[in-house]
Formats: structure tokens, sequence, C-alpha cells
């Protein structure tokens, strides 16, 4: 398995290819038996399998580069600066596809996240500035208040 992952095309990511395969191995579509080497493909580590190149396994090869090369052409249209300038590819062609994308990306509506109620800050005595009843100014005076509001419905200030 590792020597036909490292022959993959370009467009088709082998850490995908690899799991398609294992899904195929559990349907059982394909029959394939563990080796104890592994092998590295960028930075992720697998383990090889070897593999019975049958004709159920070249079919099922075959269809999976296939829908890995739709999933490409429906990303959107690209080129290569090279192959616009050597007349490998149609600009004229191409700037149409482009502005057919365009066109179809924004009759897309998507929807907008809701805005976040957030929390009140604290002020430095750990109260909420806006619910916060108004405190006796004398507290901690000698003969002044208690500290604490006169009254929890008014806002009036105790007569000394």
């Amino acid at each position: 398995m590792s020597a036909l992952v490292l022959t993959l095309p370009d467009h088709v990511p082998p850490s995908r290819y690899l799991a398609a395969f294992r899904d195929a191995v559990k349907a059982g579509t394909l029959q394939a038996a563990p080796l104890a080497e592994t092998f590295r493909v960028g930075t992720a580590r697998h383990y090889d399998d070897l593999v019975r190149v049958s004709e159920a396994f070249q079919a099922w090869h075959q269809q999976t580069l296939r829908t890995y090369e739709l999933r490409r052409a429906r990303r959107g249209v690209v080129a290569h600066a090279d192959d616009l300038q050597s007349g490998a590819a149609d600009f004229d062609v191409l700037a149409e596809r482009y502005r057919q994308q365009l066109v179809a990306r924004a009759s897309v509506k998507h929807p907008r996240p809701g805005k976040k109620r957030r929390k009140p800050k604290l002020d430095a005595a750990g109260l909420m500035p806006a619910l916060s009843p108004p405190v006796d100014p004398g507290a901690g005076v000698e003969g002044g208040g208690s500290g604490r509001p006169t009254s929890p419905l008014t806002s009036e200030w105790p007569v000394t």
C-alpha cells in the first residue's frame, strides 16, 4: 500500500485515500493483510498493508480517483499563470467560468450568527454599577450610617 500511496496524483489527499481504503476493507469490498512496517506521509505515520491487486481493487481504485477528481473540479476555477501565458489555457473561457462561479457563490445565502450578549462588567467593589443601590456616604464614620442602602425600594438617604 505504501508504494501505491506514494504514486497517487497530487489532487488525491493520501490520508483520505487511506481512510477510504480502510473503509473498503472493513466493508469487504477489498482484501488486504496488515504488515508490521509503517510509512510516513507528511507528518502522519500509517501502518502498511499488503493488497491483492484484483479487478475489484482496480475498479475501486479508479472510482476513488474519479471521486477526488470531481471534488477538485467542483472547488472552483483555477489556472496557473504559466498556462495562461503560454496559451495552454484559454483566458476568455477561464474568465467566463470564473464570473459564473462568483455569481453562483453570491446567490447562496449564509446565515449570520447573532450577536452575543455580554455580561456586565463589575466595578471595583465587585458590584454591577448600573444595578447597585446607593450606599450611605457616612459609612465607617463615627456616628455615620451603616453603609447599606437606606431602603430597597427608594434611593433616599437617612436623615440624621
